[in-house]
């Protein structure tokens, strides 16, 4: 869009300018046949140059208002999630099905509340990062902190949790990967505490069948 309207702006000015030189070329060839007695300079054609610039100028002005306006809130959320997930995805490929596979990870235990997502707290909870199900085997914990100080550092007051983070880089991960987007509503709430056991237990297992996932 951008591109387009650089050369129209171009192609005015020229305009504006050839019939600028044509009232100046009569002025002065007047002038001379005349003696210079007399200068009557083509007002119809410097008046339609000077239109001609004065639209051009405020076509300029409201193409680089429309250009600059900032993002809304959400916009910018998706925005910052979107070009961490990509990068990450950009240098390595499989990260995608890692965020994936995060995000599934951290629904199949109590909801998609984050949790997954939560360190250990000594005397308060064992969290599930470090259930056999996801210890040394759940990645992309690191994407998911980036993507959080980005919204952070992109768009300032705007609120969102951890859990949503993790969903948008999910559908983020399947659109980058060839996939069909999907719209992610936000409003998740973060939990509080992780759940050790819960990993163990409401996951599914490689080996199990559809009556278990039912």
């Amino acid at each position: 869009m951008a591109f387009r309207l650089s050369h129209l702006s171009l192609a005015l000015s020229l305009v504006a300018l050839a019939l600028a030189g044509v009232a100046i070329y009569r002025n002065t060839y007047e002038a001379m046949s005349k003696g210079f007695q007399t200068l009557s300079p083509e007002l119809d054609l410097l008046e339609s140059a000077a239109s001609i610039l004065t639209l051009n100028n405020n076509a300029e002005q409201n193409s680089d208002s429309k250009l600059t306006q900032p993002l809304s809130p959400l916009a910018c959320i998706f925005s910052a999630v979107q070009g961490v997930v990509n990068s990450a995805i950009d240098r390595e490929r499989r990260m995608g099905a890692s965020l994936i596979r995060l995000h599934f990870h951290d629904c199949f235990v109590d909801g998609c509340d984050g949790g997954v997502l939560l360190d250990d707290i000594p005397g308060s909870f064992q969290g599930e990062k470090t259930s056999p199900p996801n210890n040394n085997s759940a990645r992309g914990f690191e994407v998911i902190e980036q993507a959080k100080q980005r919204v952070k550092d992109t768009c300032p007051n705007t609120p969102v949790s951890c859990a949503d983070i993790l969903a948008i880089a999910a559908r983020d991960s399947v659109v980058k990967l060839g996939g069909q987007g999907y719209n992610v509503a936000l409003g998740r709430r973060d939990a509080r505490a992780a759940n050790f056991t819960g990993a163990l237990t409401q996951l599914p297992a490689p080996f199990d069948n559809l009556n278990r996932a039912n």
